[in-house]
């Protein structure tokens, strides 16, 4: 598969982030515990790479996945995770150079409960987006999906939102 041209990408502005200014919702409320409210607030106040990701993968543009943003796993708050796919995107900053051990540690944790955890740097997102977008394709493209008795319900997801892919 490969990936269409894109629109061009938004931009947050100076000393804002993404979603900063947008009402909370009924959803948003959602958010149980401890962990279920900081991921509420985490969606409110993302980065300006999660912003540029976050509209590239959401609403099923990568074949037909459905990816959540800030999804909380445990004790961890995950920047994205498909569920089908047990596939977790993380976002790295500049603070991550300084934590690598404690992001190792949580990443084996995620992965004993059998997920798969992808990093990206912030700088990928943000200077070689398309490249990010074309890995994510090709790696979903080659995982399990853990709901394969759905195949029906997925190929009419996928007709409906249409997946990034050479048809478009």
């Amino acid at each position: 598969m490969s990936l269409s041209p894109q629109p061009p990408l938004p931009q947050a502005r100076e000393g804002e982030s993404f979603g900063e200014r947008r009402e909370m919702t009924r959803k948003d409320r959602r958010g149980s515990g401890v962990i279920g409210k900081r991921a509420v607030e985490l969606r409110h106040r993302q980065t300006g790479a999660e912003g540029l990701l976050w509209e590239q993968i959401r609403s099923g543009k990568i074949n037909g996945l459905k990816f959540r943003r800030q999804h909380p796993i445990g004790q961890f708050i995950t920047d994205f995770c498909c569920p089908r796919l047990r596939l977790i995107i993380e976002l790295d900053g500049a603070i991550h150079k300084y934590q690598k051990a404690k992001d190792l540690a949580r990443t084996e944790k995620l992965e004993a409960k059998g997920y798969r955890v992808i990093r990206f740097t912030n700088d990928q997102i943000t200077n070689d987006l398309y490249a990010v977008l074309q890995s994510l394709v090709s790696l979903t493209d080659n995982l399990p999906s853990t709901n394969p008795g759905n195949a029906v319900a997925d190929k009419s997801h996928e007709e409906h939102t249409g997946a990034i892919n050479d048809k478009r």
